[in-house]
């Protein structure tokens, strides 16, 4: 990646890729010039030179001139086993703009950051949604301990977003945590739509503060489920759904939620 035409950041990538298919190549962390040009620039394929160098640059579009930012707080609550939590903030283009752990702690639980409060701080932008994935490597979600476990963000000292975990299991997204519009605390909307364990051996178990409609669709949107009006933190069962991935959509008074869902 060039800024003003200076290398800022390089990335090996490896995998196959056929022609006019886009492909999503992930860099580390950049600090973003809000006043510079980016461009990204292909220097080898397989270790050898291009062939031709006539398309190996292309212009990233990146601008950030006159989007203010809205500085949060992100409060992670630790369970008892913080080595196997850690998170990712991802905003509308699925871009991780903020992330934490595996936070440090005792093979066997405790330790220094186990069951406590650890702070991250991000900007968000002006116009922006932002979906909070959870993770467990151990799979019995964040449910552990004396203290309180979950996610609480805050803008300006006042909280905006508050959501205590239990066990969902090895993954659980939030879409969308926070919308922003005008990039004020008003303005800051929740939802609390979520679906675990997933991938599920059929159990699927809806976190959400109202009834909702669930409607789950195969991957070439054929409806294969469909429940209503299904109670705030009830479940589904789609045992009798052939293994594969489909689409669940959440449809209730917070609005409508749709995720990727994995039938082991």
């Amino acid at each position: 990646m060039l800024e003003n035409g200076n290398v800022v950041a390089t990335k090996n990538w490896t995998g196959t890729t056929a022609r006019f298919v886009t492909r999503t190549v992930p860099f580390d962390n950049i600090t973003i010039n809000p006043t510079a040009d980016y461009t990204f620039k292909v220097v080898d394929v397989n270790s050898s030179p291009l062939f031709t160098t006539a398309y190996d640059t292309a212009d990233l579009g990146i601008s950030l001139a006159g989007q203010v930012g809205l500085n949060v707080e992100i409060h992670i609550k630790t369970d008892n086993y913080p080595t196997e939590m850690s998170w990712q903030l991802r905003n509308s283009a699925n871009v991780t703009v903020a992330s934490g752990g595996p936070y440090a702690g005792n093979a066997n639980g405790g330790g220094a950051q186990a069951n406590t409060t650890i702070i991250t701080t991000a900007t968000l932008v002006e116009g922006e949604c932002y979906s909070l994935r959870l993770l467990e490597s151990f799979g019995d979600g964040w449910s552990l301990g004396p203290t309180e476990h979950g996610v609480e963000i805050f803008s300006g000292g006042v909280s905006v977003f508050n959501f205590p975990t239990d066990n969902f299991g090895t993954s659980l997204t939030i879409p969308p945590v926070i919308s922003t519009s005008a990039l004020n605390v008003e303005q800051v909307q929740t939802a609390m739509y979520g679906l675990y364990p997933n991938p599920t051996n059929g159990i699927l178990n809806i976190r959400s503060e109202s009834a909702v409609d669930v409607t789950i669709t195969d991957m070439l949107g054929k409806v294969v489920f469909a429940a209503k009006n299904v109670s705030a933190d009830g479940q589904i069962d789609l045992s009798g759904l052939e293994k594969g991935m489909y689409l669940a959509t959440l449809n209730g008074a917070q609005g409508t939620s749709t995720e990727k869902v994995i039938l082991k």
